[in-house]
């Protein structure tokens, strides 16, 4: 693939991925019936506790996913000048994924619950890093990798 080429489809899943998280705002100042009707109805997980730590946690880590998209739309308007912040970031997400995944297993979260989020957050971590690894190379070769 061609440093700019690569260049080009990082910014589009940097943009995509981060659109997709800040789509998690909402649920910051969401209704708690909304809440308790999603997880019960939409997720199949039964009734949402009603308890002050579960609206607490379940409105800050949307909000953290939506700060999380932010930064990643940000860095995907100039990825030749964040590269290094853009391939940390994707360290991170793997780790994440990792993480997740067993965080999954231990809480016994449902088989597709666990089957999607971490392996499909560490797939786009990979791309990530691998993208940003394209036009780094072309960077230190002096080719100056598009940032269109």
């Amino acid at each position: 693939m061609a440093p700019a080429t690569a260049d080009r489809v990082l910014r589009w899943l940097l943009r995509c991925i981060g659109v997709t998280l800040v789509l998690a705002l909402p649920a910051v100042v969401m209704p708690f019936v909304w809440m308790d009707r999603i997880h019960a109805d939409g997720l199949k997980l039964g009734p949402l506790p009603d308890a002050p730590i579960v609206s607490y946690l379940a409105r800050t880590v949307s909000l953290m996913y939506a700060v999380h998209g932010s930064i990643l739309i940000f860095v995907s308007l100039d990825v030749a000048r964040y590269r290094p912040l853009i391939r940390f970031i994707a360290i991170l997400n793997g780790c994440f994924a990792l993480s997740a995944l067993g965080v999954d297993l231990h809480c016994g979260m449902p088989l597709w619950w666990t089957a999607w989020e971490g392996p499909l957050i560490l797939a786009a971590a990979v791309t990530i890093w691998s993208l940003a690894g394209y036009g780094e190379r072309a960077q230190v070769a002096g080719n100056g990798a598009s940032n269109e």
